[in-house]
């Protein structure tokens, strides 16, 4: 991110200034202006004139309606059927586009109609083809026809769709539907097939990902589901077994799968019942206790037992979605900070057992309760003054600890709980001033003071030294204009971003752009 992309963020620039900026952006630039949410009307039409990729982002923000286009650009048009609707006959008119990105994307659209789709699944592009079969426009007809196309890719994507009719998807559950497909990716010559797209001239592996897809489709009937839940290969019991509407007893034998990342999916699945739940209590696999760890309705006993010997962080399930989606670790952990999210079952426990859990023997036990945020104040006082530091750095996130308890934990435990104190909301300045000029420094403590409201100049001029620090310390209106322009002079764009920014410093960035 430049500078000029950190000023785009600044909620803070005036308007006179926005409007210098977006006379000077390029496409990259305008596109970061157009998620501002203080545009006004005049601003929203200069941006979509001078850039369609920024246009179509003022769509998608829901500041560019229907209402101010002419219908001429396709890509525009596109983004409106996606987002709120456009006039039928814009689709029509584009729906014949030369270019089959073109018509990918309105077949995709949320709100293309439903005669266009029908259109479009008849493209020549298979790609094309493919988003139509995921429309949600489809009509038992058009999937009963696209069933049958010689792709497996469109029919993997008829699959994946909950608009499908059950019948069809039954049928692609079933075999792939019939007759069978005529080419997949693994041998349709269009790139170098992944070692799981190889293909013998089956298509088998295509085949299974179909059924996958059904597997994990909603609308998919039971009567398939049970066959599915049988299926010889993993990935499709995989899909299955986090359904929430199988039989019980196809959840039991499932909770006995060879393959440990079917038993992931069964022991976090909240249909399960408790029976089958404490059976896998037993299970070696450490990933599958962490999974029934973050299982809402795991027994209370199972829970605490596992305590004890399992970690609570991400589990292997949501550390492969973390992975497919390219989501950073802190979405992964509680709501503003660092620390391990409360667990589901420990989240809806009552006040008798969340009493019963502070006041175990076991330490680990008490970190449960402790990361409660409605624990009672006696409770918050009493696991606040505990002799093990993992509890501490547990209860240390609680805004209901008091500042002089928090003092004395800083001081009976240093470093170890520096950076949960600092997490704490509530969190006094003298505190996190303290906490940031400890030495050594606590990196992690530091990070939490950059993002803290009751940070002061003091105490974020401490984080300055660590690199990801100052950068979120560069949005911090509590820094001064002299420390903001020595970051902006050493290329910190989140500076440009921070809403103590001297005017004429924003000035002089558009004017003379530092890069």
């Amino acid at each position: 991110m430049g500078l000029l992309n950190g000023l785009a963020e600044n909620p803070a620039l005036p308007a006179d200034l926005l409007d210098a900026l977006i006379a000077a952006g390029d496409d990259e630039l305008l596109d970061d202006l157009a998620w501002r949410d203080d545009l006004s009307a005049a601003q929203v039409r200069a941006i979509a004139a001078r850039s369609t990729d920024a246009a179509v982002c003022l769509v998608h923000h829901g500041h560019l309606l229907a209402a101010d286009v002419d219908g001429r650009d396709a890509r525009i048009v596109a983004a409106l059927l996606d987002a709120t609707g456009a006039p039928p006959e814009w689709a029509h008119a584009h729906a014949a586009s030369p270019d089959p990105w073109i018509r990918q994307l309105l077949a995709s659209a949320a709100h293309t109609p439903a005669e266009v789709v029908a259109q479009l699944a008849d493209d020549p592009e298979k790609d094309v083809v493919a988003e139509a079969a995921r429309s949600p426009a489809m009509t038992a007809t058009l999937a009963e026809r696209l069933a049958r196309h010689p792709h497996t890719r469109v029919r993997m994507a008829l699959a994946a769709n909950e608009a499908t009719p059950g019948g069809v998807l039954a049928a692609l559950a079933r075999d792939g539907a019939r007759p069978p497909a005529e080419a997949c990716p693994g041998c349709d010559g269009t790139h170098q097939p992944a070692d799981w797209e190889a293909c013998d001239g089956g298509h088998e592996s295509a085949v299974r990902g179909i059924q996958s897809m059904a597997a994990g489709n909603r609308s998919t009937p039971a009567p398939a589901l049970v066959l599915l839940a049988r299926h010889p290969d993993s990935w499709v019991r995989w899909a299955v077994a986090a359904r929430p509407d199988l039989p019980q007893d196809e959840y039991a034998r499932l909770a006995t799968d060879p393959v440990p990342q079917v038993r992931h999916a069964i022991a976090a699945n909240p249909a399960v019942d408790v029976a089958t739940l404490r059976s896998m209590a037993a299970d070696p696999t450490p990933g599958v206790q962490q999974c029934l760890m973050h299982n809402p309705n795991v027994p209370l006993d199972i829970l605490t037992g596992l305590a004890a010997t399992t970690r609570t962080g991400p589990t292997p399930l949501s550390r492969l979605a973390a992975e497919i989606e390219a989501t950073p670790p802190q979405a992964l952990t509680a709501a503003g900070g660092t620390g391990p999210a409360v667990l589901p079952r420990i989240a809806g426990a009552t006040a008798d057992e969340l009493r019963e859990l502070a006041t175990s023997r076991v330490p680990a036990v008490r970190m449960l309760a402790a990361r409660h945020p409605g624990l009672p104040g006696d409770l918050v006082d009493a696991l606040a003054a505990d002799p093990d530091a993992a509890v501490l750095q547990a209860v240390a996130r609680n805004p209901h600890v008091s500042p002089a308890r928090m003092q004395a934990m800083l001081t009976a435990h240093g470093v170890r709980v520096a950076g949960a104190l600092a997490g704490n909301p509530v969190c006094p300045a003298d505190l996190l001033l303290r906490i940031a000029t400890l030495r050594p420094p606590a990196k992690l403590a530091l990070r939490e003071i950059a993002r803290h409201p009751n940070a002061t100049g003091p105490a974020l001029a401490a984080c300055l030294a660590d690199e990801k620090a100052r950068r979120a310390a560069g949005r911090h209106p509590a820094l001064d204009a002299g420390t903001l322009i020595a970051l902006l002079d050493d290329g910190v764009a989140e500076a440009a971003a921070n809403p103590s920014l001297p005017r004429d410093v924003m000035r002089a960035l558009i004017q003379a752009p530092v890069s």
